[in-house]
């Protein structure tokens, strides 16, 4: 054997085993694709589950995690690229898409489902003498965010009941702040998201309506949601996100206590609470009925001139509910 034949098997080798070696390599040592996903104060579990898991790296992704504002304000943070996906609200992303902003519904994350535990429901202290929606008229509810599900979901609850609807006031509050806002009398009533509403109802306030539940029966309230044009030029990383998210959810669902890792992880909730605490079904499929359904109530109450176009609102990918 000569040397250049010798110097060639020796390459191959090499070459070989190099290749052998990037094979075996764990996925967090190979190329991953970063992305920005916005959170929000409630339903996050499967979010931090899926960074916590390994579950984005399994799909190919790398995540940062960023804190969110108001679901409207996220909008923007979509279309201008500071984010690639945020978990908002379902309804936020319905109001964008009818005026006109690109954005889209990837995924759902949690569904308004009558019958089942609610996540959020209007709440008000056992002494307050508030029973029933009717009970506000004149008074002020405390809300996450305007023009979000509570908020329709109240007014459509007063009409129904025969109220006039501009007797009632609306007073954003930060999810964690909302209690002691009606401890302190800013509202007389509030509209709480879990962890927090179970929170407060453990510590003496009573539950007055359900009112998403009750009028948004299938709708995505949080939801995953992403620029149209980044939906349209990333497929495959959209499908990876899908996938990730769906299996995070899927594994929230199967491991109550990694949910209430995350709780005692990523908030400052009493242990106990969060030890007893009900915890929810996360779904990934997103209800195009339920969403028509309350695009129809948006133009109703003059939240929007014209109900928002389903084709531009659900990403093609997006899974559907049956």
């Amino acid at each position: 054997m000569n040397s250049f034949t010798r110097r060639s098997l020796i390459t191959r080798a090499m070459m070989s085993g190099v290749a052998a070696m990037a094979m075996t390599l764990p996925l967090a040592a190979q190329d991953l694709t970063e992305i920005r996903v916005i959170n929000a104060p409630t339903a996050f579990e499967p979010l931090w589950l899926a960074q916590e898991e390994g579950i984005f790296e399994k799909h190919g992704l790398k995540a940062e995690i960023i804190p969110g504002g108001p679901p409207d304000a996220m909008m923007p943070q979509l279309i201008t690229g500071q984010a690639e996906f945020a978990l908002t609200s379902g309804l936020a992303v319905m109001n964008a898409s009818a005026k006109g902003l690109p954005v889209q519904l990837v995924m759902g994350n949690m569904m308004s489902q009558q019958g089942t535990v609610a996540t959020a429901a209007l709440i008000a202290p056992a002494d307050s003498g508030i029973d029933d929606v009717t009970d506000l008229a004149g008074k002020k509810i405390g809300i996450t965010s305007l023009n979000n599900q509570p908020h329709l979901a109240l007014l459509m609850s007063a009409a129904d009941k025969g109220m006039d609807i501009d007797s009632l006031t609306f007073v954003e509050l930060p999810p964690p702040a909302m209690v002691t806002a009606n401890d302190k009398g800013t509202v007389d009533a509030i509209y709480a998201l879990d962890p927090y509403m179970s929170a407060a109802i453990q510590s003496g306030y009573v539950k007055v309506e359900e009112s998403v539940s009750l009028y948004m029966d299938g709708l995505p309230s949080v939801s995953f949601a992403a620029g149209s044009e980044y939906v349209a030029n990333n497929p495959d990383i959209v499908d990876a996100f899908i996938a990730a998210m769906t299996e995070a959810e899927e594994y929230a669902n199967a491991n109550p206590e990694r949910v209430r890792d995350i709780d005692r992880k990523y908030t400052k909730l009493d242990p106990e609470f969060i030890a007893n605490r009900p915890i929810s079904t996360f779904t990934p499929q997103i209800n195009a009925g339920a969403l028509e359904k309350v695009g129809q109530a948006m133009v109703e109450y003059g939240w929007l001139d014209t109900a928002p176009d389903m084709e531009k609102l659900i990403a093609p990918q997006a899974p559907r509910a049956e």
